[in-house]
């Protein structure tokens, strides 16, 4: 929306699957999505069930990336920040993600770090997994979270819908 209320621009997208989008940010540069799909996006590859995926729109609404991930199992991404050091996504696993040994219970956390590529043609490139994706189990339960970017500093926080469960990262340390 402009700052009249007027729609500026709208994109509709999907598989002949299920889709939903969980998770919005914006920043200078453009707005990005997360969310889940049933199906594989064009250029992607469903990798089992259900699979989690992130989208950069530029500010004229252009599809600049879209990146599909997952394991054999359920998995989805909702909640999306664009700090200083990257694109974090983070989401919740039923499986084992590329990079990772193995879960840690029924449903385990994930964060992953993106950065763009520098030359500024909009393909990302997925950090290291060992730095840039970091588990956490949770035993039973749903597993929620936020990313909260505080100057130049993200946090991500994320609990499995108990009081007593959760993980706090500070994802630029």
């Amino acid at each position: 929306y402009d700052t009249s209320g007027n729609i500026v621009w709208t994109q509709q997208f999907g598989t002949a699957a299920d889709e939903e989008s969980l998770g919005i940010d914006v920043n200078t540069s453009g707005v990005y999505i997360t969310g889940l799909t049933a199906g594989a996006f064009a250029g992607q590859t469903n990798a089992g069930d259900v699979d989690a995926f992130g989208r950069k729109y530029d500010n004229d609404g252009t599809e600049v990336w879209t990146l599909q991930y997952g394991s054999s199992g359920y998995d989805d991404a909702f909640a999306v920040a664009a700090g200083f050091q990257g694109v974090y996504l983070v989401g919740t696993t039923e499986g084992v993600l590329p990079g990772q040994t193995g879960s840690g219970g029924l449903t385990d956390a994930y964060v992953i770090k993106l950065t763009e590529d520098p030359d500024g043609d909009g393909i990302f490139e997925l950090v290291d997994t060992q730095d840039g994706i970091f588990s956490s189990s949770f035993n039973d339960g749903f597993t929620r979270g936020t990313i909260d970017n505080r100057g130049d500093q993200t946090l991500v926080v994320a609990d499995a819908g108990n009081p007593t469960d959760g993980v706090v990262i500070n994802a630029d340390a």
